[in-house]
């Protein structure tokens, strides 16, 4: 979707549903009911889990990639509890930033084998953490 002229859902918004579905196709209406909070599927909360994590949210915003990088064991630590407890384990990593302005940025790994440890966890967003990315440069992916 960054590569079209679509990057928020205020964008997604602004589209009339024959443009989007111009750019999109089907998924285009799709698009333009979800932007409206428009979506008539049931809700199924008996459902499998698809995805375990853990945010932290900071009073005052960390000072940069070291300070980032203290915190990633101890939120990689609850998210490997979670997914013992639930007898799950993770295939795909993500690492999220949000900063006070509210951007989000995202970065994402698919492991060749399953893990549930927190080591791994830990050291698979480590990878994923650059200094790019802690400085809000990196874009969202």
């Amino acid at each position: 979707m960054n590569r079209k002229p679509y990057h928020t859902g205020a964008e997604l918004r602004a589209a009339s549903a024959a443009e989007l579905a111009t750019q999109f196709g089907v998924l285009g209406t799709h698009f333009w009911r979800i932007a409206r909070g428009l979506d008539d599927r049931p809700v199924q909360p008996g459902r499998p889990h698809q995805s375990v994590g853990t945010e932290e949210t900071y009073s005052d915003d960390l000072p940069g990639l070291a300070a980032v990088q203290s915190r990633l064991p101890v939120l990689a630590e609850g998210v490997a509890r979670r997914l013992a407890s639930e007898g799950l384990w993770a295939r795909t990593v993500v690492l999220k930033l949000k900063f006070a302005d509210r951007r989000v940025v995202t970065r994402r790994m698919t492991l060749p084998a399953p893990v549930q440890d927190a080591a791994a966890l830990a050291q698979t967003a480590a990878r994923l953490l650059t200094p790019e990315l802690v400085q809000g440069q990196g874009g969202a992916g």
